[in-house]
């Protein structure tokens, strides 16, 4: 269950919301940082926390910005294509509507 304390507010990003499973155990350990983008689209990302918390979103008040496809490509190529065995293993995975 998702526990959301706070609304979301425009360009704003909280780290308020928690993930609580079976009974009432917290998981402290995830971190949510969620905003709105505009009036119709919001953002949020989810995280492990780590020794060194510094990069947060919410910590450092920056709020989230749009990232081109050729942005996130220079920070991270691809290491390798995508072939008809992953295709085949992604088609067999099971879903299920909740």
């Amino acid at each position: 269950m998702i526990h959301v304390s706070e609304a979301l507010r425009l360009n704003d990003v909280i780290a308020s919301t928690r993930l609580v499973l079976t009974g009432s155990e917290t998981q402290s350990h995830w971190v949510f940082e969620e905003s709105l983008i505009d009036a119709d689209h919001c953002v949020a990302v989810c995280h492990e926390t780590s020794t060194n918390r510094s990069t947060s979103c919410a910590k450092t008040n920056q709020p989230f910005s749009e990232v081109s496809t050729d942005e996130l490509l220079k920070v991270q190529p691809i290491s390798q294509s995508a072939g008809l065995v992953d295709w085949t293993n992604f088609d067999a995975k099971s879903y299920s509507a909740r």
